[in-house]
């Protein structure tokens, strides 16, 4: 758990990295249509990259576990975060953290949310697979 909760850390660095890159960087190069879509591929590719250095860590574990612990505590603290910070620190209203999940309007969000349930999995089955090669 130690190590998921390290790993989540570090996605957070980078996340906040990857948030002021793309709300300048990419929004004055590329303008605003690209701006959420660039932001989701980084954070994508980087939950895929920590599932596989946190399943390769968790070999004597089985995958599965190793996977859920990963999962379930990423999403929890990604949630927690968001709301927590996004409210309280940058003074967005629940409103508007909430339209972040509306995927129906256009917002990738979700996407994250959904890369950090399923990245473990797909990673720890991948690993599962070349084990029994």
């Amino acid at each position: 758990m130690l190590l998921a909760i390290l790993l989540w850390l570090a996605l957070a660095v980078v996340a906040v990295t990857n948030g002021y890159i793309g709300n300048t960087w990419v929004l004055f190069q590329f303008g605003e249509t690209w701006v959420e879509p660039y932001k989701v591929a980084v954070i994508v590719t980087a939950i895929f990259l920590a599932s596989w250095f946190y399943i390769r860590q968790r070999r004597e574990t089985p995958w599965a576990k190793a996977a859920m612990v990963a999962s379930i505590t990423w999403v929890f603290l990604t949630v927690l975060f968001e709301f927590v910070f996004g409210h309280y620190i940058m003074g967005n209203s629940w409103e508007s953290l909430l339209e972040a999940y509306q995927i129906w309007n256009g917002h990738l969000w979700m996407l994250v949310l959904l890369a950090e349930s399923i990245a473990p999995f797909v990673i720890g089955w991948r690993f599962s697979m070349k084990r029994e090669q």
